[in-house]
């Protein structure tokens, strides 16, 4: 059962496409609302920089070697980047969401 199940999945490629393709448009449209975003573990992922807003704060918490390698990409390509970006462990460092509601602000 679960091969059958499996087999009507898409490949993973295209898993990955799917899925980017959603947390695109999902963002966009609410960009256009002026609502505020908050990525927690974003990794590598450069949906907030490739989707910046003008007067629409956006926010990533995550590792701070993390967000090191993401900086240093984003000058190597000379990106002009308006994400605040903090370092933490969310889970770890008892990030709740008032506590970054709050860091988004200072």
């Amino acid at each position: 059962m679960s091969a059958a199940l499996a087999a009507s999945f898409p490949p993973a490629k295209d898993l990955v496409k799917i899925r980017t393709k959603y947390l695109d448009d999902t963002l966009e449209t609410q960009l256009f609302a002026d609502i505020r975003h908050v990525v927690l573990g974003a990794g590598l992922d450069t949906r907030l920089v490739r989707k910046q807003s003008a007067g629409v704060a956006c926010c990533e918490i995550d590792e701070a070697a993390t967000l090191a390698i993401k900086l240093a990409c984003y000058a190597r390509q000379r990106f002009d980047v308006d994400v605040k970006l903090i370092a933490g462990n969310y889970v770890t460092d008892g990030l709740s969401p008032m506590k970054w509601m709050a860091l988004l602000r200072d």
